[in-house]
Protein backbone atom coordinates (compact mmCIF):
# COMPACT_ATOMS: atom_id res chain seq x y z
CA UNK A 1 0.00 0.00 0.00
CA UNK A 2 2.70 1.76 0.65
CA UNK A 3 4.72 1.87 -2.55
CA UNK A 4 1.49 2.22 -4.51
CA UNK A 5 0.63 5.56 -2.23
CA UNK A 6 4.28 7.31 -3.76
CA UNK A 7 3.78 5.96 -7.38
CA UNK A 8 0.57 8.07 -6.95
CA UNK A 9 2.30 11.26 -5.19
CA UNK A 10 4.77 10.92 -8.35
CA UNK A 11 2.03 10.79 -10.72
CA UNK A 12 0.42 13.32 -9.16
CA UNK A 13 0.34 16.83 -10.65
CA UNK A 14 2.16 19.50 -9.77
CA UNK A 15 0.24 22.18 -7.13
CA UNK A 16 -0.47 25.64 -8.27
CA UNK A 17 3.18 26.41 -7.45
CA UNK A 18 4.25 24.16 -9.27
CA UNK A 19 2.39 24.91 -12.18
CA UNK A 20 3.72 28.32 -11.78
CA UNK A 21 7.62 27.64 -11.79
CA UNK A 22 6.73 24.60 -15.01
CA UNK A 23 5.36 27.82 -16.72
CA UNK A 24 8.18 30.79 -15.96
CA UNK A 25 10.73 27.82 -16.60
CA UNK A 26 9.21 27.68 -19.97
CA UNK A 27 9.37 31.30 -20.15
CA UNK A 28 12.68 32.48 -19.00
CA UNK A 29 15.39 29.57 -19.23
CA UNK A 30 16.77 28.70 -22.37
CA UNK A 31 16.14 24.78 -22.38
CA UNK A 32 12.35 25.20 -20.85
CA UNK A 33 11.38 27.27 -24.79
CA UNK A 34 11.32 25.89 -27.91
CA UNK A 35 10.07 28.16 -29.84
CA UNK A 36 11.35 29.61 -33.00
CA UNK A 37 11.80 32.91 -31.45
CA UNK A 38 12.51 34.47 -28.17
CA UNK A 39 9.82 33.36 -25.74
CA UNK A 40 7.51 36.80 -24.75
CA UNK A 41 8.93 37.07 -21.38
CA UNK A 42 12.58 36.62 -22.52
CA UNK A 43 11.69 39.28 -25.34
CA UNK A 44 10.18 41.57 -22.29
CA UNK A 45 13.53 41.29 -21.18
CA UNK A 46 15.91 41.69 -23.94
CA UNK A 47 13.56 44.98 -24.12
CA UNK A 48 14.08 46.08 -20.52
CA UNK A 49 17.83 45.90 -21.50
CA UNK A 50 17.95 47.97 -24.27
CA UNK A 51 15.64 50.56 -22.55
CA UNK A 52 18.04 50.19 -19.66
CA UNK A 53 21.05 50.96 -22.21
CA UNK A 54 19.70 53.71 -23.69
CA UNK A 55 18.62 55.39 -20.59
CA UNK A 56 22.19 54.84 -19.26
CA UNK A 57 23.57 56.62 -22.58
CA UNK A 58 21.47 60.00 -22.16
CA UNK A 59 21.99 60.15 -18.76
CA UNK A 60 25.94 60.77 -19.62
CA UNK A 61 24.78 64.18 -21.96
CA UNK A 62 24.70 67.33 -20.16
CA UNK A 63 22.11 68.96 -22.32
CA UNK A 64 19.83 67.05 -21.11
CA UNK A 65 20.12 67.42 -17.55
CA UNK A 66 16.48 68.11 -17.16
CA UNK A 67 15.45 64.93 -18.26
CA UNK A 68 18.13 63.14 -15.88
CA UNK A 69 16.05 62.77 -12.84
CA UNK A 70 13.09 60.78 -14.99
CA UNK A 71 15.86 58.96 -16.43
CA UNK A 72 17.13 57.80 -13.06
CA UNK A 73 13.30 56.92 -12.24
CA UNK A 74 13.56 54.81 -15.15
CA UNK A 75 16.73 52.87 -14.56
CA UNK A 76 15.55 52.13 -11.00
CA UNK A 77 12.10 50.73 -12.72
CA UNK A 78 14.57 48.92 -14.73
CA UNK A 79 16.50 47.81 -11.87
CA UNK A 80 13.69 46.31 -9.85
CA UNK A 81 12.13 44.25 -13.14
CA UNK A 82 16.40 42.69 -13.25
CA UNK A 83 16.28 41.70 -9.85
CA UNK A 84 12.91 39.81 -9.83
CA UNK A 85 13.68 37.87 -13.52
CA UNK A 86 16.91 37.41 -11.86
CA UNK A 87 15.07 35.64 -8.71
CA UNK A 88 12.84 34.27 -11.37
CA UNK A 89 15.62 32.75 -12.83
CA UNK A 90 17.08 31.08 -10.13
CA UNK A 91 13.55 29.88 -8.49
CA UNK A 92 13.05 27.89 -11.72
CA UNK A 93 16.10 26.69 -12.25
CA UNK A 94 15.46 23.29 -11.05
CA UNK A 95 12.74 22.38 -13.65
CA UNK A 96 15.90 21.94 -15.90
CA UNK A 97 17.34 18.75 -16.91
CA UNK A 98 20.56 19.92 -15.97
CA UNK A 99 19.87 20.43 -12.72
CA UNK A 100 18.04 17.28 -11.81
CA UNK A 101 20.80 15.45 -13.47
CA UNK A 102 23.83 17.58 -11.36
CA UNK A 103 22.18 19.70 -8.73
CA UNK A 104 24.43 22.68 -7.70
CA UNK A 105 27.32 21.44 -9.92
CA UNK A 106 25.46 22.54 -12.95
CA UNK A 107 26.43 26.04 -12.47
CA UNK A 108 29.62 25.64 -12.72
CA UNK A 109 29.35 24.86 -16.62
CA UNK A 110 27.72 27.38 -19.26
CA UNK A 111 24.55 28.54 -16.99
CA UNK A 112 27.27 29.22 -14.19
CA UNK A 113 29.17 31.76 -16.88
CA UNK A 114 25.53 33.35 -17.69
CA UNK A 115 24.36 33.64 -14.18
CA UNK A 116 27.54 35.32 -13.23
CA UNK A 117 27.23 37.58 -16.17
CA UNK A 118 23.37 38.38 -15.11
CA UNK A 119 24.25 39.08 -11.34
CA UNK A 120 27.29 41.20 -12.70
CA UNK A 121 24.51 43.39 -15.05
CA UNK A 122 22.29 43.77 -12.20
CA UNK A 123 24.86 44.52 -9.74
CA UNK A 124 26.11 47.37 -12.20
CA UNK A 125 22.60 48.85 -12.55
CA UNK A 126 21.95 49.33 -8.56
CA UNK A 127 25.44 51.02 -8.13
CA UNK A 128 24.28 53.34 -11.19
CA UNK A 129 21.04 54.01 -9.73
CA UNK A 130 22.70 54.41 -6.04
CA UNK A 131 25.72 56.43 -6.72
CA UNK A 132 24.95 58.06 -10.50
CA UNK A 133 27.93 56.59 -11.63
CA UNK A 134 29.35 53.70 -14.01
CA UNK A 135 26.80 54.18 -16.64
CA UNK A 136 29.28 53.24 -19.18
CA UNK A 137 30.99 49.77 -17.81
CA UNK A 138 27.70 48.84 -16.75
CA UNK A 139 25.79 49.83 -19.58
CA UNK A 140 28.61 47.34 -21.65
CA UNK A 141 27.30 44.45 -19.58
CA UNK A 142 24.04 44.92 -20.25
CA UNK A 143 24.87 44.48 -23.71
CA UNK A 144 26.64 41.54 -23.07
CA UNK A 145 23.88 40.04 -21.57
CA UNK A 146 21.32 40.61 -24.39
CA UNK A 147 23.49 39.39 -26.72
CA UNK A 148 23.09 36.26 -24.79
CA UNK A 149 19.64 36.51 -24.54
CA UNK A 150 19.35 36.49 -27.84
CA UNK A 151 21.73 33.83 -28.79
CA UNK A 152 21.05 31.18 -26.03
CA UNK A 153 18.21 28.17 -25.85
CA UNK A 154 18.46 24.94 -28.06
CA UNK A 155 15.62 24.91 -30.79
CA UNK A 156 15.04 28.89 -31.45
CA UNK A 157 16.22 29.87 -35.10
CA UNK A 158 18.34 32.49 -32.98
CA UNK A 159 20.54 30.06 -31.33
CA UNK A 160 20.77 28.17 -34.46
CA UNK A 161 21.89 30.93 -36.26
CA UNK A 162 24.63 31.64 -33.38
CA UNK A 163 25.55 27.81 -33.72
CA UNK A 164 26.04 28.24 -37.41
CA UNK A 165 28.44 31.29 -37.47
CA UNK A 166 30.01 30.05 -34.49
CA UNK A 167 30.80 26.69 -36.33
CA UNK A 168 31.52 28.32 -39.59
CA UNK A 169 34.67 30.25 -37.78
CA UNK A 170 35.72 27.07 -36.22
CA UNK A 171 35.95 25.32 -39.85
CA UNK A 172 38.17 28.48 -41.25
CA UNK A 173 39.99 28.67 -37.49
CA UNK A 174 43.37 27.88 -39.28
CA UNK A 175 42.91 29.82 -42.23
CA UNK A 176 41.96 32.99 -39.93
CA UNK A 177 45.10 32.10 -38.09
CA UNK A 178 47.64 32.41 -40.90
CA UNK A 179 45.53 35.74 -42.45
CA UNK A 180 46.13 37.36 -38.56
CA UNK A 181 49.68 35.95 -38.19
CA UNK A 182 50.36 37.79 -41.50
CA UNK A 183 49.14 40.32 -40.56
CA UNK A 184 50.80 40.78 -37.36
CA UNK A 185 54.39 40.28 -39.03
CA UNK A 186 52.88 42.96 -41.83
CA UNK A 187 52.47 45.51 -38.60
CA UNK A 188 55.31 44.73 -36.84
CA UNK A 189 57.81 45.25 -39.93
CA UNK A 190 55.99 48.06 -41.09
CA UNK A 191 56.27 49.61 -37.40
CA UNK A 192 59.81 49.03 -37.27
CA UNK A 193 60.52 50.27 -40.76
CA UNK A 194 58.77 53.38 -39.95
CA UNK A 195 60.49 53.61 -36.39
CA UNK A 196 63.95 54.31 -38.63
CA UNK A 197 63.14 56.22 -41.12
CA UNK A 198 61.14 58.81 -39.07
CA UNK A 199 62.36 58.84 -35.90
CA UNK A 200 64.92 61.65 -36.16
CA UNK A 201 61.92 63.97 -37.84
CA UNK A 202 59.27 63.02 -35.95
CA UNK A 203 60.16 61.32 -32.21
CA UNK A 204 56.96 62.87 -30.80
CA UNK A 205 55.28 60.22 -33.35
CA UNK A 206 57.55 57.49 -34.55
CA UNK A 207 60.31 57.96 -31.47
CA UNK A 208 59.68 54.29 -30.18
CA UNK A 209 57.95 51.35 -32.22
CA UNK A 210 54.99 51.68 -30.05
CA UNK A 211 53.97 54.83 -31.28
CA UNK A 212 54.83 53.81 -34.88
CA UNK A 213 52.79 50.86 -34.56
CA UNK A 214 49.94 53.20 -33.90
CA UNK A 215 50.02 54.94 -37.17
CA UNK A 216 50.65 51.15 -38.32
CA UNK A 217 47.43 49.85 -37.20
CA UNK A 218 45.50 52.56 -38.86
CA UNK A 219 47.19 52.36 -42.37
CA UNK A 220 46.73 48.80 -41.79
CA UNK A 221 43.06 49.05 -41.09
CA UNK A 222 42.53 51.37 -43.73
CA UNK A 223 41.12 53.96 -41.01
CA UNK A 224 43.29 56.51 -41.88
CA UNK A 225 43.34 59.24 -39.30
CA UNK A 226 45.90 60.95 -40.60
CA UNK A 227 47.66 62.22 -36.87
CA UNK A 228 50.58 60.70 -37.98
CA UNK A 229 51.71 60.79 -41.81
CA UNK A 230 55.56 60.56 -42.68
CA UNK A 231 57.37 63.00 -44.36
CA UNK A 232 60.72 61.75 -45.37
CA UNK A 233 61.04 59.90 -48.75
CA UNK A 234 61.40 56.41 -47.33
CA UNK A 235 58.70 56.99 -44.79
CA UNK A 236 56.53 57.78 -47.64
CA UNK A 237 57.82 54.80 -49.32
CA UNK A 238 57.40 52.60 -46.40
CA UNK A 239 53.65 53.87 -46.06
CA UNK A 240 52.49 53.71 -49.73
CA UNK A 241 53.88 49.80 -49.61
CA UNK A 242 51.89 48.99 -46.26
CA UNK A 243 49.01 50.49 -48.06
CA UNK A 244 48.98 47.96 -50.48
CA UNK A 245 49.53 45.24 -48.30
CA UNK A 246 46.61 46.79 -46.01
CA UNK A 247 44.15 46.61 -48.95
CA UNK A 248 44.96 42.15 -49.31
CA UNK A 249 45.24 41.91 -45.59
CA UNK A 250 42.29 43.28 -45.10
CA UNK A 251 40.05 41.00 -47.68
CA UNK A 252 41.89 38.09 -46.95
CA UNK A 253 40.10 37.55 -43.65
CA UNK A 254 36.61 39.08 -45.01
CA UNK A 255 36.55 36.79 -48.04
CA UNK A 256 37.29 33.43 -45.47
CA UNK A 257 34.24 34.40 -43.62
CA UNK A 258 31.72 34.96 -46.78
CA UNK A 259 33.08 31.69 -47.64
CA UNK A 260 32.58 30.15 -44.07
CA UNK A 261 29.10 32.05 -43.80
CA UNK A 262 28.03 30.34 -47.43
CA UNK A 263 28.48 27.16 -46.41
CA UNK A 264 26.65 27.63 -42.96
CA UNK A 265 23.58 28.95 -44.83
CA UNK A 266 23.68 26.32 -47.48
CA UNK A 267 23.63 24.02 -44.29
CA UNK A 268 21.05 25.92 -42.67
CA UNK A 269 19.02 25.52 -45.87
CA UNK A 270 19.73 21.78 -46.78
CA UNK A 271 18.76 20.89 -43.20
CA UNK A 272 15.64 23.06 -43.67
CA UNK A 273 14.58 21.73 -47.13
CA UNK A 274 16.05 18.07 -47.56
CA UNK A 275 14.36 17.63 -50.56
Amino acid sequence: MRERDEDQDEDAPPGRLGRLRLRLYSQLDSDGWHGELMSPLNSAVAGMVALSCLAAALLTEPALAGLHPWLVRLLTVCAVFFTVEFAGRVWVKPESPHWRALGWRSLRGPTGWHASLDLLALAGIWIEVATGAGYGLSAMLRLLRLLRVFVSGSDTAMARAAREVTRAVHERRLELAVSFTVAGLVLMAASIAMYVAERAVQPEVFGSIPRAMWWSVVTLTTVGYGDATPVTAAGRVIAGLTALFSVALVALPAGIMAAAFSDALQRARRRRDPD
